[in-house]
């Protein structure tokens, strides 16, 4: 099960949380296929990615030459991975127990799904909404890559995945909601105004009330036209 999977985890500027994710998912998955994609971070964030890629050979990166954003970096990682089942990953996730993979993997023996995670509902901006339409978060998410070729890729805008999940809706495709995901695997919110993690790490939150609207983020291809991604490793 775990070798048709690949995680993917972007980074832009946050070294002290990349090393912790990654040496959490390790931990409990060893042998995972995982990519780990870097916004053209200042910092010593390449230099562990680089140090991580030399040392494990089923570690794999993307470097790119400018910020391509966060919708943008997770469309990379789908396009370099080769497994049917995408896991993508946030770097500011905690990693609480193994088993968290396998579970989210056997939502897929159903042809219709599409995605699986943290289910919401968002409004047309992709602000969560106590009505809207169903959306799985980003931060700890699995999809069908298959099915994304499908589909709008993700762009740029804070919910980078609104467009996306609209077209997997429009085509009949489910979004399944994963209970209890928090207990596995914990997203504590790094950017948010007034997340505990984003201060610890240096991190400055980002405004809840700003608007994500679709129709205004720019593309994965219009982002990705400058960033000359420079691709380390090779799979086992």
């Amino acid at each position: 099960m775990i070798r048709q999977i690949t995680v993917v985890i972007p980074n832009y500027k946050t070294p002290n949380l990349i090393r912790r994710v990654v040496g959490g998912l390790l931990r409990y998955y060893p042998y995972v296929r995982l990519l780990l994609i870097d916004n053209n971070s200042k910092d010593s964030s390449r230099k562990y990615i680089r140090r991580m890629v030399d040392r494990d050979h089923n570690i794999r990166a993307i470097f790119n030459h400018i910020n391509a954003g966060h919708g943008p970096a997770m469309h990379q990682g789908v396009l370099l991975s080769e497994t049917r089942l995408v896991c993508l990953i946030d770097s500011d996730c905690i990693f609480r127990r193994s088993g968290f993979l396998e579970g989210m993997a056997s939502y897929f023996s159903n042809p219709k799904v599409y995605a699986a995670g943290e289910k919401v509902l968002v409004d047309a901006g992709g602000n969560t909404s106590k009505k809207g339409t169903p959306y799985i978060l980003p931060s700890r998410m699995m999809i069908d890559r298959q099915k994304y070729w499908k589909l709008p890729p993700f762009n740029h805008h804070g919910a980078p995945a609104v467009v996306n999940m609209q077209g997997a809706l429009k085509r009949g495709y489910l979004l399944v909601n994963v209970p209890k995901l928090g207990k596995y695997i914990h997203h504590p919110g790094r950017g948010l105004l007034k997340g505990g993690s984003h201060k610890k790490f240096g991190i400055s939150g980002w405004n809840p009330k700003k608007a994500y609207h679709p129709k205004k983020g720019q593309s994965a291809k219009q982002r990705l036209k400058n960033a000359r991604p420079v691709i380390l490793g090779e799979w086992r």
